[in-house]
């Protein structure tokens, strides 16, 4: 009997060569967070595998399920049930509770935090691209601007002769800021490696912990909260150009906040990512105004409130009670419970009194250590975030 000959395994056109991995694990972000961060840092996974999320059509009908029939799957993108074929104007919806979802997303192995790597040569630099997914965005100005789904990313250039780091480029919103290597500032532990100050709200990358004026608003980055040093590296897969959108939110405006395509599906900051950062070095001139506004605007930035905190009750709740400045007292109130390292509870007051309290329940088999709070006004400048301890349970 003849031998059955069988043909060579495929190549996985996005496995990370080993000597690529090298260098993407080298020079691996350090992500700076807000300490009342809403949202962190999740597996992709967490869009699709998670009970409650759904692919679905524009107009309502439903593809697959997470837990349903058929199941939705990260793969599910690329390759779709029942020979359907993938719309730009499909899109995954999310379960309501998307803070509490990402709170307990975090907490387990399959939808952990991780960034998505990936190296692009040609030219005179190679280009190592960072990628990361959040489940909401929750930033918005006068209603603007929120929508369901994230993908933030930064990237770092290399010269293509001694493979050291050169340049550095942040995704800002629709567009991204460009500095030099020596210009950022770096891991105490690893100058190899870039710090970047992720808003909290919109997540957008800074290479500073400062306010940050942007049309038509203001973000907000400090240094004093959890900090992601550990992310795993790891490959994209063939989902990564799924034509669909990464959330239900839909507006014909872009202003109003829509949810965004893969990353595949981003336009230059994919296909040329020298171009995009050549595009992001003419915006110089637009920080330096950014700047300016912001000096002058200073006045009417809110100020801090007082906050304290009660033991937690007999049902794991905290109480928290707050008062707000005299002058310049803020329009919302935000306020949180942390461990040290993660947010457990957090809650906004729309238009609170001068004084108040409010009740932030914590995760069963969590303590809540520090409570924060921070006001915001109309134009969503923010004051800084004070904090209190949390009594241990009485």
């Amino acid at each position: 009997m003849a031998a059955v000959e069988h043909a060579p395994p495929r190549p996985d056109p996005f496995a990370i060569p080993p000597t690529d991995l090298v260098l993407l694990i080298r020079h691996r972000p350090v992500l700076m967070l807000d300490p009342q961060c809403d949202f962190t840092v999740l597996a992709a996974e967490a869009a699709t595998d998670n009970p409650g999320s759904v692919l679905m059509r524009r107009r309502g009908e439903t593809i697959a399920a997470a837990g349903g029939t058929p199941p939705l799957h990260l793969h599910t993108l690329a390759q779709y049930p029942d020979e359907r074929d993938a719309r730009p104007t499909d899109h995954l919806a999310f379960p309501p509770d998307l803070t509490g979802e990402s709170r307990q997303l975090e907490r387990e192995d399959a939808t952990r935090g991780r960034l998505y790597g990936r190296v692009v040569r040609g030219g005179e630099r190679i280009w190592l691209q960072y990628w990361w997914f959040l489940l909401d965005n929750p930033k918005h100005l006068l209603g603007f601007g929120r929508h369901q789904g994230d993908w933030e990313m930064v990237q770092i250039g290399l010269s293509a002769g001694t493979q050291l780091p050169e340049v550095l480029t942040y995704a800002q919103h629709n567009h991204g800021e460009a500095r030099a290597w020596e210009d950022a500032e770096h891991f105490e532990h690893d100058p190899d490696r870039p710090l970047v100050y992720v808003a909290t709200l919109s997540h957008a990358s800074y290479f500073t912990a400062a306010t940050h004026p942007y049309f038509p608003g203001v973000d907000d980055t400090r240094d004093d909260g959890p900090r992601l040093v550990d992310l795993p590296v790891v490959p994209f897969g063939p989902w990564v150009e799924w034509c669909g959108r990464w959330g239900a939110t839909h507006h014909r405006w872009k202003l109003r906040g829509t949810s965004p395509p893969s990353p595949a599906r981003q336009g230059v900051k994919w296909k040329d990512p020298a171009a995009w950062h050549a595009r992001s070095a003419l915006r110089k001139p637009h920080r330096l105004f950014g700047r300016l506004v912001h000096a002058l605007g200073d006045r009417t930035y809110p100020c801090a409130p007082h906050v304290t905190a009660d033991p937690p009750d007999e049902e794991g709740r905290v109480r928290v009670h707050w008062r707000k400045a005299a002058k310049r007292g803020g329009k919302h109130l935000m306020l949180s419970l942390d461990d040290g390292e993660h947010v457990l509870a957090s809650r906004v007051v729309v238009d609170p009194p001068a004084t108040g309290s409010a009740l932030l329940r914590v995760p069963e088999g969590c303590t809540a250590t520090t409570a924060r709070a921070s006001v915001f006004n109309t134009l969503r400048q923010r004051s800084e975030a004070v904090e209190a301890e949390v009594p241990p349970p009485a």
